[in-house]
């Protein structure tokens, strides 16, 4: 590489304080830059079928439900009142997922600025025992890459991004998990309105080059567990239900059906047991 420049590639991994400073170019130059190249290198992908391919959710009800788990390429909506008990449903997939798929990657997104390394090292280590339970390699550190952004359109960018590196190993799963999405799209500034519809279409992007997502929801101001009302009162709903495969409801068990329920609200090209509309998880 000669001074002063990097390939595209090294671009997109590069950390821009770094890069700028080898360069001498200013980071926002190099952000922006960075931006157009990965948009430049997404290019949606057609006649994709990723339907043969599941992966366990990490609860043998749910996946008998789901008729074999998550399909690989879909876009997952988790919702629920409480955070904490979307935030250990994604824990379990997360650990699944890596088991499921030797050489897959896991992106992990937070979106209140700050990374939660605790989380982060409970997925390490019990992903690592199920690895050696079964005799298998339990490099997990390296597969799982954790990423913090604060506004929707830091996360338009960053999956963009993903979705570009995922490119250069097209073949390799790669799950991405935004947790939680409720600091996105309930803000209250006027001028992220179309921020928000941004990443509606940046999530559609990401599930046409084959990558998994799982979103994390945690439903506030509305009792009835329907979509939040800033989504209705902005006309959201519509572009991110688009976005979305299949998206789950998790709440509490009632006193006769005590522990965590799991209910399948929509899905769209997902076979759907129709045995019941509940399925009791077990943590």
């Amino acid at each position: 590489m000669a001074k002063g420049s990097c390939s595209d590639l090294a671009l997109l991994k590069a950390d821009l304080d770094d890069l700028s400073k080898k360069t001498s170019i200013p980071t926002q130059r190099l952000r922006v830059l960075r931006h157009k190249v990965a948009l430049l290198s997404v290019v949606p992908e057609t006649n994709k079928d990723f339907d043969q391919t599941r992966f366990s959710t990490g609860f043998q009800t749910l996946d008998d439900f789901l008729y074999g788990g998550f399909c690989l390429g879909h876009t997952i909506e988790v919702t629920g009142l409480h955070r904490v008990m979307n935030a250990e449903f994604s824990l379990y997939a997360v650990e699944s997922f890596l088991s499921s798929f030797p050489d897959a990657t896991v992106h992990y997104i937070y979106t209140t600025g700050m990374i939660d390394s605790r989380q982060m090292e409970a997925v390490i280590s019990r992903a690592q025992a199920r690895h050696k339970r079964q005799h298998k390699s339990d490099q997990i550190m390296q597969r799982i890459q954790c990423y913090s952004v604060v506004t929707p359109t830091d996360a338009c960018q960053l999956l963009v991004q993903i979705g570009a590196l995922h490119l250069s190993s097209p073949t390799t799963p790669s799950l991405i998990v935004m947790s939680d999405i409720v600091h996105l799209l309930e803000t209250e500034w006027d001028n992220t309105t179309d921020q928000k519809s941004s990443l509606a279409q940046s999530l559609k992007s990401v599930n046409n080059l084959g990558l998994s997502t799982i979103v994390l929801h945690t439903i506030t101001g509305d009792p009835k567990l329907e979509k939040p009302r800033s989504m209705k009162a902005q006309g959201l709903m519509e572009q991110w239900n688009s976005a979305i495969d299949i998206r789950l409801l998790l709440a509490y068990g009632g006193e006769s059906n005590a522990g965590t329920v799991c209910k399948v609200v929509k899905a769209r090209s997902t076979k759907i047991s129709n045995k019941t509309s509940l399925a009791l998880l077990e943590w």
